[in-house]
């Protein structure tokens, strides 16, 4: 069970485009830390979690939208394995949710578009491309 003390503290940070070689240094870090994120693999073993991907043509779903709505942004969510839902929390498998964030009058934020949401990522190890 996850504790509040368990819990990172996210700074404010906003993307940037950086060097390979910082986001390899940046990867290393992150599989040398203990707290990495662990998956399950089909044989019930227990691996580093990687990485996701995300198809394309799924990604280019929510953002090239064809009823004129401008997506500004992609929020990722965590979520349950919908088939999980009622099992024991200790066997659930999470998920990721992809949503299109456009624009919002009443929040700088923007607000979710939800009528085009994309559940699942292939998780690395088991879909690992060259170089990583």
């Amino acid at each position: 069970m996850t504790t509040e003390s368990d819990s990172q503290i996210l700074p404010s940070f906003s993307s940037n485009q950086i060097a390979w070689t910082d986001a390899q240094d940046m990867i290393n870090a992150y599989m040398a830390n203990n707290k990495h994120l662990k998956v399950k693999l089909p044989n019930g073993q227990f691996e580093t979690l990687k990485g996701l991907r995300i198809s394309s043509d799924d990604l280019r779903s929510i953002i090239n939208r064809t009823d004129g709505k401008e997506v500004n942004d992609v929020f990722i969510a965590f979520g349950v394995k919908q088939s999980e839902l009622g099992s024991d929390p200790d066997q659930q498998t999470f998920t990721t949710i992809f949503i299109g964030i456009g624009d919002d009058p009443t929040n700088p934020n923007g607000k979710l578009l939800t009528d085009i949401v994309m559940d699942y990522c292939d998780p690395c190890p088991q879909k690992c491309p060259t170089g990583i």
